[in-house]
């Protein structure tokens, strides 16, 4: 309980893109079936989304939305104060959200994302959406209108 205290009692008011994109990890789960001779170009556009696409958009956004982003995937209302400065390997000093590339749990780019907020993790299509930020921001917009909340904003 007190850790959980400290992290809300240090943590900044607004999330800064620097923040956020400081505290985005990767990972890419292939779906057991998925050709080897794929398996390349997928890594590559999802490295592409996770490096440009993904940078691009949260920099386009705003503190509320960048806010609703962190909220879905963590289910808190901000993130940590000294993520920037947190060390490699220090487990105690950093906060991560994870965004999968999942080929087992998703079928394509008319998935939607996939929130666990108990694992900060965000489950995306193993294709990465063709490393298509206008294609992520429709999806994020559709999973939020089904819950009944307003969408992002696609600037």
């Amino acid at each position: 309980v007190e850790e959980v205290l400290v992290k809300f009692i240090f943590a900044k008011p607004k999330i800064e893109a620097k923040d956020l994109i400081a505290a985005l990890k990767k990972k890419s789960v292939p779906a057991k079936d998925t050709d080897p001779n794929d398996l390349g170009i997928f890594q590559e556009t999802q490295k592409q989304f996770f490096n440009v696409v993904m940078r691009n958009v949260i920099n386009g956004w705003g503190y509320e939305d960048r806010s609703k982003f962190v909220h879905a995937c963590t289910g808190l209302e901000a993130i940590p104060y000294d993520v920037s400065q947190a060390v490699d390997g220090d487990k105690n000093n950093t906060f991560t959200i994870w965004i999968e590339f999942n080929g087992n749990e998703t079928h394509g780019d008319e998935d939607l994302p996939v929130f666990h907020t108990c694992d900060n993790l965000i489950k995306l299509p193993f294709t990465a959406y063709d490393a298509s930020g206008e294609k992520f921001l429709q999806k994020l917009n559709k999973f939020y209108d089904f819950g009944g909340t307003k969408g992002f904003n696609m600037k």
